[in-house]
């Protein structure tokens, strides 16, 4: 995993020299799929953000390193009289190659598909006392994203990521949505 890290940071830092590179992030609520049943409370809903640089190789097809966190879950539930209080997270890095695509000349999309190295991480609490785990996977990752160019260089962007956080065992989707800006040099 650190050899593809590496190689998306040379990758990144490559691109941000050339007329070519990108730079993005974005804002947005975040989906966690947890199973609620059995719970006092259960919020799968949190903000969402990401970071991402990207290096266009022509006009269609790029290269991205980016990083994503896609929230948390909060939930609880009883356990002999107390309540016990959890959150869920997943969180990590993400190396993809991005099909762009122009509707308009001013209206523009892109795909992305590649890996997410994702550490999905679950805390759970009971007064002062706490535990926490947490397990690193590399699984698919795919984004989907439409833009609309306010001037030569900054697009406003509509994004959607998707990939699966991993567990224990389990593993389950984990989606976000988001507005943003992407600069290009």
């Amino acid at each position: 995993m650190k050899h593809i890290l590496v190689a998306g940071l040379t990758m990144i830092a490559m691109g941000s020299a050339s007329a070519q590179a990108y730079v993005g992030g974005s804002l947005g609520m975040a989906k966690v799929n947890l199973d609620c049943a059995g719970t006092l409370s259960c919020d799968t809903t949190d903000t969402s953000w990401k970071l991402y640089a990207g290096y266009k190789l022509d006009d269609t097809w790029a290269v991205e390193g980016g990083y994503i966190d896609f929230g948390r879950a909060k939930y609880s539930y009883d356990f002999d009289g107390d309540t016990i209080n959890g959150k869920l997270s997943a969180t990590g890095f993400t190396v993809a190659v991005a099909a762009h695509g122009q509707f308009t000349p001013a209206v523009s999309g892109v795909a992305r598909f590649g890996l997410a190295m994702l550490k999905a991480k679950i805390s759970e609490s009971l007064g002062s006392a706490s535990v926490s785990e947490s397990e690193s996977n590399t699984r698919a990752y795919l984004g989907l994203g439409l833009g609309y160019a306010v001037t030569p260089n900054l697009t406003a962007t509509v994004d959607a990521d998707f990939s699966t956080a991993k567990l224990g065992g389990e593993s389950g989707s984990v989606r976000a949505i988001g507005l943003g800006l992407a600069y290009k040099f």
